[in-house]
């Protein structure tokens, strides 16, 4: 586990699964979801946050800020990926 400080929140990030390639990020605050979209930015491949009650799944490769993030969190269903 590691804590992630942004202004004056804190979070926990800690693996979720042994696959190493699911993280739990506690997002209450500010400071979760700006990890979130700093690990996105690090990634070419788009990183999906799918909250634990599986009401949204947000594609943070298009999410462009942290305002644009909390708008997504807050109005799930504008954001949800394309289904083709």
């Amino acid at each position: 586990m590691c804590e992630f400080q942004y202004n004056n929140d804190v979070t926990a990030i800690r693996p979720s699964k042994p696959d190493g390639l699911s993280i739990a990020i506690d997002v209450a605050g500010d400071a979760g979801l700006q990890a979130a979209l700093l690990i996105q930015r690090g990634h070419n491949d788009p990183v999906h946050m799918i909250d634990d009650g599986y009401n949204f799944d947000i594609d943070l490769s298009k999410i462009k800020s942290l305002k644009d993030l909390i708008a997504a969190v807050d109005n799930p269903r504008d954001h949800e990926p394309k289904v083709e």
